[in-house]
């Protein structure tokens, strides 16, 4: 999948995460399970702009459905592991 197509689908995963959206991340994320790995190497440490589990936690409390989110994220494999860098 090239970069472009990649990120595409990474930005839609972030509007469903927004708008609290489950059934349309987990439907999404089934179709591009690679979107739950940080898409970062290392000239880019992970951060909430490229790894989905960082996002949705980048705002504690705000997202609506953040809890089903998560287990959606890291049921598909996203590290709840990673670490935020700036």
């Amino acid at each position: 999948m090239s970069n472009k197509i990649l990120q595409a689908n990474f930005e839609q995963a972030k509007t469903y995460i927004d708008q609290g959206d489950v059934k349309s991340l987990k439907q999404h994320i089934d179709k591009y399970p690679e979107l739950c790995d940080s898409i970062y190497g290392e000239d880019k440490p992970p951060s909430h702009e490229n790894s989905l589990l960082l996002y949705l936690t980048s705002w504690p409390g705000g997202r609506t459905n953040g809890a089903d989110s998560a287990r959606i994220l890291l049921e598909s494999g996203a590290d709840p592991g990673l670490r935020f860098h700036e």
